[in-house]
């Protein structure tokens, strides 16, 4: 409905809308526009008329007259009588100062473990996204509470780590966060980044991370159709030997038997959960809680159509396609790349029924020719610098592929 989200004193508003009727007919009559100054206070700004049927447009400065208070919301909408409003928005209305400097602040992974090296990642760039030659860092690494001690008497100070230097003038700047400063325990911590520039314009940006000290874990992970099984010290994958186990939904043991780590194996989509165990540590997946990855995809032309399954699982499916209701084709297998004729007022059904976590699952896919969507292709600049004027043309097209005339555009950027 808007051009922005939210806007400065003396801004100008623009709004947009395409109303219809409950038949879906474009609007013809003119409307209100009605600003909500409190949510039962509202002010009449004009009765405008579409330009044509169903387009609505309209502008208008926030001026102190309007008597608008500063970092608030406000609603709008277009109304044919008084309470009855076909479309609503708001806005927000602050003196805000949009930042020229962007702090861009990641870690490998969120873990840390003692022994092993863990780097972070900084860049700063401005509003057109060129690397600032002249940013400076400060990193601040604050304890969070420690859930593991590892010695009879450990000392947690309030900040752990404090490092200062110059952002490299092109690429990433890479810091090493050294394990030396941790103490003997199993920790959460916060390390937060702030950065300021020449004109000592600020930005803050934080993670939140984890230190271990000593930690043994079982890793089981879907890797596409197949799940991994890893034991790991301190972040590092060790030969050892466990016994898997797979259950069913009931809870009930399907099937046990001694793994020599790190294993890998075929999904089996019998089972609900996997379940490590090696005495002293216990692990368990749930497929349950895991996406099984298998949709159907379509696509419709005025005279044909193609259906197309995604599975990297390579679960087995069954598929039944039906027309108006009625069964024209079945099938059995891991994928699916049917293509067939089809009118555009031919309506299509596809249901796939498959096993996933011990469980059957069916699911239906309408396949329909949207006969009203229109399609627009924009041709531009890869890249336009501040200060340049670039030819964008925009071309609006009917499902086949005519020209669409008079059509009510809207860009921006």
């Amino acid at each position: 409905m808007f051009n922005k989200p939210k806007y400065l004193p003396g801004d100008t508003v623009r709004l947009k809308a395409f109303l219809t009727d409950q038949r879906g007919k474009p609007l013809t009559d003119s409307v209100s526009v009605v600003l909500y100054k409190e949510w039962n206070v509202p002010l009449i700004l004009a009765r405008i008329a579409p330009w044509q049927p169903g387009a609505f447009d309209f502008t208008f400065p926030l001026h102190d007259s309007l008597r608008l208070q500063l970092d608030k919301s406000y609603q709008m909408a277009l109304q044919l009588d008084k309470g009855m409003s076909y479309i609503k928005g708001s806005f927000g209305y602050e003196d805000y100062e949009l930042k020229s400097a962007t702090l861009a602040f990641r870690s490998d992974e969120d873990t840390q473990f003692r022994g092993k090296e863990f780097r972070c990642y900084l860049q700063a760039t401005d509003e057109n996204d060129l690397h600032l030659m002249d940013a400076r860092v400060e990193l601040i690494l604050l304890p969070g509470q420690a859930s593991v001690f590892h010695d009879l008497q450990v000392f947690v100070p309030d900040t752990l780590w404090h490092w200062e230097q110059t952002l490299e003038p092109a690429g990433e700047t890479t810091i090493v966060i050294p394990d030396s400063i941790f103490p003997a325990v199993d920790i959460p911590y916060t390390l937060l980044a702030v950065m300021l520039t020449s004109d000592n314009e600020r930005v803050s940006k934080d993670l939140k991370l984890r230190f271990f000290h000593t930690r043994r874990e079982f890793h089981l992970e879907l890797q596409g159709d197949s799940v991994r099984f890893e034991y790991c010290e301190n972040g590092s994958p060790l030969p050892t030997r466990a016994i898997l186990s797979g259950y069913d939904p009931l809870g009930n043991r399907v099937e046990e038997r001694l793994v020599a780590l790190p294993h890998t194996e075929k999904i089996n989509t019998w089972f609900e959960s996997y379940q490590l165990d090696d005495g002293l540590i216990k692990q368990q997946l749930s497929l349950a809680s895991e996406p099984a990855q298998l949709r159907c995809l379509s696509d419709r032309s005025a005279d044909s159509m193609r259906i197309f399954c995604e599975n990297p699982r390579q679960i087995p499916f069954r598929y039944f396609l039906y027309r108006h209701n009625r069964e024209l084709q079945r099938g059995y297998g891991t994928d699916l790349d049917l293509a067939r004729a089809s009118g555009e007022r031919e309506s299509y059904t596809i249901n796939l029924q498959y096993l996933w976590a011990g469980r059957l699952r069916s699911e239906n896919y309408t396949i329909g020719f949207q006969r009203r969507e229109l399609n627009i292709q924009v041709d531009q600049p890869a890249l336009v610098y501040p200060g340049q004027q670039a030819e964008i043309i925009v071309t609006v097209t009917d499902q086949r592929g005519r020209p669409v005339p008079n059509a009510d555009l809207t860009a921006y950027a």
